[in-house]
């Protein structure tokens, strides 16, 4: 089987009606990395019978490349029914594509069903941190340095596609997602749910933790 070439027209039909898993490839002429994934892509879509493998160019597809909240590329997603179960950023070798491609194929039900981030007040937050739980700031390096919860993760939102490996520890676990106010967390914590965390949105973000009068942490 040859690798599909999705566009928007074709992405109902060859994507989410497809009757096998779906592992698409977000790609652009000038990335040089996608040049390097693409031999292995089509080695996968030769060799591997129980998925679909399709490639979107991101500059000719730009309405679903803002659907999968593209921000970095290669970005290599695997989907089950309608629902994205694994997503990686980069190209990390042939043996982490396979890898990906199992995840995908052995999803559960249960991973397949849309996560919906859950989302607590500073007051829940509070009593979280004190039991010991896992905070990550989603703001800007400069802010985060005026202040935050003390013991937070600092992984900035612009970075969050690259790096949300450095998550890995955390999966299957509650992990408190914070920003200013809480706009930028509720994107961060959809986006992380999609690849399997367990993200739970801090409304009202920093501002309203300083507002308690919660303690807060600089660097230093």
């Amino acid at each position: 089987m040859s690798v599909t070439v999705v566009t928007t027209e074709t992405f109902k039909t060859q994507v989410l009606e497809s009757p096998l898993p779906v592992i698409i490839d977000f790609w652009a002429e000038w990335c040089g990395p996608c040049r390097a994934i693409s031999p292995a892509m089509e080695q996968l879509s030769a060799r591997r019978a129980d998925v679909r493998i399709c490639k979107i160019n991101v500059d000719e597809e730009p309405a679903l490349a803002q659907a999968f909240r593209v921000q970095s590329i290669p970005l290599v997603v695997g989907m089950k029914g309608q629902t994205v179960v694994a997503a990686d950023v980069g190209w990390r070798g042939a043996a982490a594509l396979e890898d990906l491609v199992n995840r995908t194929v052995a999803a559960t039900p249960e991973a397949m069903a849309p996560a919906e981030p859950r989302e607590v007040d500073v007051l829940a937050l509070k009593a979280a941190v004190e039991g010991g739980a896992t905070v990550v700031d989603v703001r800007n390096p400069d802010e985060h340095a005026t202040g935050h919860v003390p013991g937070a993760i600092l992984l900035p939102l612009p970075d969050l596609e690259a790096r949300h490996g450095e998550l890995a520890a955390h999966k299957g676990k509650d992990v408190y997602i914070i920003c200013r106010s809480g706009a930028r967390s509720a994107r961060a914590a959809a986006f992380l749910a999609g690849v399997g965390h367990k993200p739970i949105n801090v409304a009202g973000g920093t501002m309203a933790w300083v507002a308690q009068g919660y303690p807060t942490q600089t660097p230093g």
